[in-house]
């Protein structure tokens, strides 16, 4: 067994989220959006790396859907022409963050 599924087989039996390709790949559009010179994958791989981070820090299924949740309302909020391009996904998940904190009922 590879070190990645053998992986993903020990947070699933720990009860932790396991991040799709899917929610990678979602991860990957929201650090494009944020991404200054978003031809280059490399700067947004780089970028998703903390939107992955916090992602993967989801103690179950359901908490996971609501982080991607909180994550696709930022998005929305942030291409209304709101935020320009700056490279900070740090800042776009301590702003999903507060939006997640809401979806789960906690006060912030």
């Amino acid at each position: 067994m590879n070190d990645t599924l053998g992986k993903a087989c020990q947070e699933h039996l720990l009860g932790r989220a396991v991040l799709t390709p899917s929610d990678r790949d979602d991860a990957l559009c929201w650090a494009s959006y944020r991404t200054i010179g978003v031809a280059d994958p490399e700067a947004v791989v780089a970028n998703a790396a903390p939107i992955l981070a916090w992602l993967g820090e989801a103690s179950s299924k359901e908490d996971l859907q609501a982080r991607m949740w909180a994550c696709r309302q930022q998005s929305r909020n942030d291409m209304d022409g709101n935020r320009a391009r700056d490279n900070d996904t740090t800042a776009f998940v301590e702003r999903a963050a507060v939006l997640y904190a809401a979806m789960i009922g906690v006060e912030k």
